[in-house]
């Protein structure tokens, strides 16, 4: 199993424009290099899910990047969720 840290660096997040986040991917104490990690939010009063992308993890496990909150995403508190399906070193992991 991975452990995954996820930080969201704006402070106020707005429906259609960019949202930057950053974060690492590791197992065991090690980096887990080239995996995909996949950003999404929760509605924390529906639970409902949108997906906002995937980003890439770098040699050192690390990622980072601008994601978009689709314009259509109703106005509410979120939860932001990471998750990578991992490769042949690194499991599965969520945040």
């Amino acid at each position: 199993m991975s452990s995954v840290s996820l930080v969201i660096v704006d402070e106020g997040v707005r429906r259609g424009g960019p949202l930057h986040a950053n974060g690492e991917i590791r197992a065991n104490g090690q980096p887990c290099a080239g995996v995909g990690v996949e950003v999404t939010i929760r509605n924390r009063q529906t639970q409902q899910v949108t997906f906002l992308g995937t980003l890439a993890t770098n040699d050192d496990g690390a990622f980072r990047g601008s994601l978009v909150v689709p314009g259509s995403t109703p106005v509410g508190d979120y939860d932001f969720i990471a998750r990578t399906a991992g490769n042949g070193r690194c499991g599965p992991g969520q945040n």
